[in-house]
């Protein structure tokens, strides 16, 4: 089992408040849909999640259940070694990689999740290229192809098998469907809740797609202008039994 706890964190960028006292926690098998409008805070507070960025207020902690947390990382953030995989919403490729290179070359850890300083490259010993993962991505036929030869689509892809390639306990996701058509999202969908996807996996994503949210999503926390509006159980969602903000922004979406 693993945790993430954020209490009272909070992001300022000189006058602008980010993120504003957002305390939540999350654990093993639930799957977090972070929505809310654009501006609301979703990116930042995965950022600081993944340890990229350092609260100004409040801290996050880390860990897995059965080990006591370990010392605070300059993230502001407690580690008990979890393995954790990452897609951010630029996707961190190397153009002059390729695919296979990507899965057996990992891009650097947060520095938040590194005991020591971070290596350009962590290699993988005996990593196959031509993985499940991989294959199961629709990446295999591609193995040889530079990143910066693929489309959007491929590229998402990618770094979702990268991300995923670590077998990690937990998940983050920002807006990893992005450049996906709606046949290749559904696919992705279908891949990750039945096959790709551990049912103890603690994944946290952001999307502005509130159908597939809904779909995906065991539980969703809405932001709106850095807060937190509402957390609740996705089955709530499907019910329509939303506050009047966050149902106002689902049957914006369509989604209601």
């Amino acid at each position: 089992m693993v945790r993430i706890a954020a209490a009272t964190v909070g992001l300022a960028s000189g006058r602008s408040t980010l993120l504003a006292e957002v305390t939540a926690e999350f654990s093993s098998g639930e799957r977090v849909a972070l929505l809310g409008p654009n501006g609301s805070g979703k990116s930042t507070f995965i950022k600081l999640l993944a340890g990229f960025w350092r609260p100004s207020t409040g801290h996050v902690v880390i860990a897995a259940d059965s080990a006591a947390p370990g010392p605070c990382t300059a993230s502001g953030a407690r580690i008990a070694a979890p393995q954790i995989g990452y897609v951010s919403q630029t996707l961190d490729l190397w153009d002059h990689l390729t695919v296979s290179e990507h899965l057996t070359l990992l891009s650097p850890r947060p520095t938040g999740f590194s005991a020591g300083p971070a290596k350009p490259f962590d290699h993988v010993k005996g990593h196959d290229p031509s993985s499940r993962v991989l294959s199961r991505l629709q990446l295999s036929d591609l193995a040889e192809v530079k990143a910066r030869d693929l489309s959007g689509g491929q590229r998402q892809r990618l770094a979702l098998a990268r991300a995923l390639s670590v077998n990690p306990a937990i998940l983050l996701l920002d807006e990893f469907t992005s450049s996906l058509d709606p046949e290749t999202e559904r696919g992705i969908l279908n891949l990750l809740l039945t096959d790709l996807l551990p049912r103890d996996t603690l994944t946290v994503f952001v999307s502005h797609n509130v159908r597939f949210a809904c779909e995906f999503a065991t539980r969703v926390l809405f932001l709106d202008d850095g807060r937190v509006v509402d957390d609740f159980p996705i089955e709530r969602a499907r019910r329509g039994e939303l506050i009047p903000r966050v149902k106002e922004f689902f049957e914006s979406a369509g989604a209601l």
